[in-house]
């Protein structure tokens, strides 16, 4: 998959390098697919799936193929005849391979420690007829994967760039206390993509429904359409019927999302395309949402929030800048707060 910045690639941690005891072993023999070997049952392969799922239910499955995520597993060979690259070992982790099959990548390490010598695997990403242990795969829908997973969480700083293929949602499987996450990535409410991981010291799962968006809980955040120019947005609640409901349709550059004023209620600074910056202020006011134009109202060359501290006073926090024009050719900027979608000048804007 040409993830793109869509998905940072994070190495594991030196818990893979260095071995650990295990009761699995590990050796691994196959031909055309992988195997386990199990030292506890005098060598046996385990061949069945329910078994399997039972080791390890951070895998995927391709027809009868597993792969499995997991620093204990060591294989032989991962998709046999297939092309696959290198990778230069990076202090303090050790070389490894990409093997590239049909429409499925997979990432490993090489070992050859107390575990055994081969490859361990720990990064999968799966386009076509791949299902996790728990039946969902590609091409499952929504309500399948919340049917099999209870516990999802929302991720919503994951953004499409164009690449394929094209999401809108994502959501993460990820239990608490593991070092391993699951993500499915949905176009349409129907997976496209799924990606098994180990995370190291980064998980995914910003969940935005645990926030107060314009007066409204459990909300989600759908991103499309992505350019250079801008993004469809939309931000969609299930009411009470349990149907979806959008709470609000914008196209934007960007969007910023924070309780500006201290009222316990999350705005939304939108950053609009253009030339210019520009950005308009979304909050619930009385019941009703509305925004604020900030070059309109002020009638500014520019504006911006100030949402990165790094370099200004704490009382800026939260705040936004709006540039103008002086008689005298020069620009000054002003800050502002925005307290029930008012603009109150704060003040001419002196950096530290």
């Amino acid at each position: 998959m040409k993830q793109g910045t869509v998905v940072i690639i994070i190495l594991m941690s030196l818990f893979l390098v260095s071995g650990c005891s295990n009761n699995y072993p590990l050796d691994i023999e196959r031909d055309t697919e992988p195997r386990l070997v199990n030292h506890d049952e005098n060598n046996i392969k385990v061949d069945s799936l329910s078994k399997i799922d039972e080791i390890n239910e951070f895998a995927i499955y391709v027809g009868d193929n597993y792969y499995p995520v997991n620093s204990d597993y060591v294989l032989q060979s991962i998709l046999e005849g297939r092309r696959s690259e290198d990778t230069p070992e990076d202090f303090p982790y050790p070389s490894g391979k990409i093997h590239y099959g049909d429409e499925l990548t997979v990432f490993s390490f090489k070992v050859d420690d107390e575990r055994g010598k081969g490859e361990i695997i720990y990064r999968i990403l799966a386009t076509k007829d791949a299902k996790t242990p728990r039946g969902v795969g590609i091409g499952s829908t929504l309500s399948e994967l919340e049917a099999a997973y209870s516990d999802l969480k929302y991720e919503a700083n994951w953004l499409p760039d164009g690449s394929e293929p094209e999401f809108n949602r994502v959501y993460i499987y990820e239990p608490e206390g593991s070092r391993v996450y699951i993500a499915f990535f949905l176009h349409n409410k129907e997976i496209v993509m799924i990606e098994v991981k180990e995370g190291s010291d980064y998980m995914p799962g910003s969940d935005i429904e645990k926030s107060n968006i314009l007066g409204v809980t459990g909300v989600i955040k759908e991103v499309s359409n992505m350019s250079s120019k801008g993004a469809e947005i939309k931000y969609i609640f299930t009411n009470k019927s349990g149907e979806e409901e959008i709470l609000l349709d914008i196209y934007a550059r960007s969007v910023y999302e924070a309780d500006l004023d201290g009222d316990g209620i999350t705005e939304l600074m939108v950053y609009l395309p253009g030339e210019m910056q520009s950005i308009r202020i979304y909050d619930r006011v009385d019941g009703e949402i509305s925004y604020i134009d900030v070059n309109e109202k002020l009638e500014s060359l520019a504006s911006f929030g100030m949402e990165d501290m790094s370099g200004y006073q704490r009382e800026y926090e939260n705040c936004l800048l709006a540039i103008f024009q002086n008689e005298d050719g020069g620009q000054r900027m002003e800050v502002y707060k925005v307290i029930n979608n008012e603009l109150i000048h704060v003040g001419l804007f002196t950096p530290k």
